[in-house]
This record gives structure tokens, C-alpha cells and sequence, in this order.
């Protein structure tokens, strides 16, 4: 009996709450609705970069502290007194989802998967994601030590 009571006072709560739906003068179209949903679309599909975009050779280029500042990868290393090469990172993204390169001196190949701003690139020593970023570089941040490695397209 309890069960019952309860389903008739929910279905009494539904039909209360639809009671305010009624048609309204200021309703846009439906026809303009959905052009409008399409032009969001659009404009979402647009700011999203593709393999396409990502496809071809990137470098290592700036790191930024974990206090957010900036410093070209050259100078980085000669103020830290290291070889530029044991730091460096390249990755070569091809249309295909293969990727390829040095990290930090070590000759590197897997694969990658692009859904337009995070790349998932899958090593044998692990995986690794790096955000791809509005204005066209590729940055990765490591947790333990909060540095961002920023990459540009070559």
C-alpha cells in the first residue's frame, strides 16, 4: 500500500511540474533552433585541431616553472649547466596514429590517439598526455615537479 502511495504522489509531482509547459508567444521556431545548434556545432568542430594539424615534426622549445616562468630551452639548460641533448624531446605524429622521436635522448616509437586537444601517446616506457593548445604548440606538464614542456611544430 506504501508503494502505491508513493508512485501516486511522484506521478502527482510530474504532472505539477508540467503544468507551467504550455506554449508561450516568445518561443523561437523550431527551424531556428536547430540552425542555431548547427552553427554551435560548427563553431565547436572548428576550434578542435586534427590529425591533420598535428601531423610532422615537433620540438621541445620553452619550460615553464611551476611559479609559470618562461624560459627558451637553451636557456634553461645553460642555466642549469646541462646538455641541451639529454633534455631534448621530438616527436614525429604521423595521419596514421604512429609516433615517433627522442625523449630526453632515448629513441622512442608507439602510437598516439587525437581527439583534438588531449594526445595520448602509448611507449613502451609508458603513457604520456599532452594538451594541445589554442595557439598551436603542444605542452605537457609533469606532476611531480609542476614544469611545463612547451613543443612547436618545426
Amino acid at each position: 500500500m506504501k508503494k502505491l502511495a508513493l508512485l501516486l504522489a511522484l506521478c502527482m509531482i510530474g504532472a505539477f511540474s508540467l503544468y507551467g509547459c504550455g506554449g508561450n508567444d516568445t518561443s523561437v521556431p523550431e527551424e531556428s533552433v536547430v540552425s542555431e545548434a548547427a552553427e554551435d556545432t560548427s563553431a565547436a568542430e572548428s576550434s578542435q585541431a586534427t590529425e591533420a594539424d598535428l601531423e610532422g615534426e615537433w620540438e621541445i622549445s620553452t619550460i615553464i616553472d611551476a611559479e609559470n616562468n618562461a624560459v627558451s630551452m637553451e636557456d634553461y639548460c645553460a642555466a642549469n649547466g646541462v646538455d641541451a641533448s639529454t633534455l631534448d624531446i621530438k616527436y614525429a605524429f604521423t595521419t596514421d596514429g604512429n609516433v615517433s622521436g627522442f625523449l630526453m635522448g632515448v629513441e622512442v616509437s608507439g602510437t598516439y590517439t587525437f581527439d583534438g586537444k588531449t594526445i595520448t601517446m602509448v611507449f613502451d616506457s609508458g603513457t604520456y598526455e599532452y594538451q594541445y593548445n589554442e595557439d598551436g604548440t603542444v605542452s605537457y606538464t609533469d606532476a611531480a615537479s609542476g614544469m611545463t614542456s612547451v613543443l612547436t611544430k618545426k
